[in-house]
């Protein structure tokens, strides 16, 4: 199915969610689609590193429209605005990622599905609130079929999930990325894709 706005979250930080998703990008737009990539909330900011500035290229577009808030602190985002005595306003972030526009339009979380934005409200309840369908990147070793598992089921009752990526990192064992693959389809009902070894799937998705 079709989605407008795909929501990516991780299974945890540092999965390669920017990773996958400049990929993403790039190919859709070689391929004559408009997508692009934003990240609302980027911490431990360090523009020439930023994830955010990596999306902005693949997407052709600038940083300004990019990300929407930026902290200097490697921190959850809500930590992070508290560091620097500031508030993040939940409903502007929201209206920003919803009025964000692109065929698709992949909307990056920073870290994983529980952290905390400002106060209760957390990546989860930005993610729901997009409209968007999810995509769940997860490492592709050791660990990751409980990780995975406890992201999509506590995911799963909140918005639609639109794929699960095992993000593949050159020396990954490739057949023990497949067993975990098999296992989290056995547990979920939901077949994960593995990047890069499965990107023609993956792009046949959008």
């Amino acid at each position: 199915m079709f989605h407008v706005k795909l929501f990516v979250t991780g299974t945890d930080t540092a999965v390669g969610k920017t990773h996958v998703t400049t990929a993403l990008v790039r190919e859709l737009r070689a391929a004559g689609r408009s997508a692009r990539a934003i990240k609302p909330i980027e911490t431990g900011w360090d523009e020439a590193t930023s994830d955010a500035a990596r999306l902005a290229t693949a997407s052709e577009t600038t940083l300004g429209e990019t990300v929407w808030a930026r902290f200097s602190v490697p921190r959850s985002p809500a930590a992070a605005a508290h560091h620097e005595d500031r508030v993040i306003d939940t409903e502007a972030l929201v209206g920003w990622c919803r009025s964000t526009s692109g065929d698709p339009v992949f909307i990056e979380g920073a870290g994983g599905w529980a952290v905390p934005i400002a106060g209760r409200f957390r990546m989860s309840d930005l993610a729901a609130a997009t409209g968007a369908a999810l995509i769940v990147v997860a490492r592709a070793v050791l660990g990751t079929v409980n990780h995975t598992i406890l992201t999509v089921e506590a995911a799963r009752v909140a918005m639609p999930i639109h794929q699960i990526i095992l993000s593949c990192h050159p020396g990954d064992d490739l057949e023990f990325a497949r067993e975990n693959a098999a296992q989290i389809a056995a547990q979920t009902g939901l077949e994960p894709r593995l990047f890069p070894h499965d990107l023609p799937q993956i792009l046949a998705s959008f």
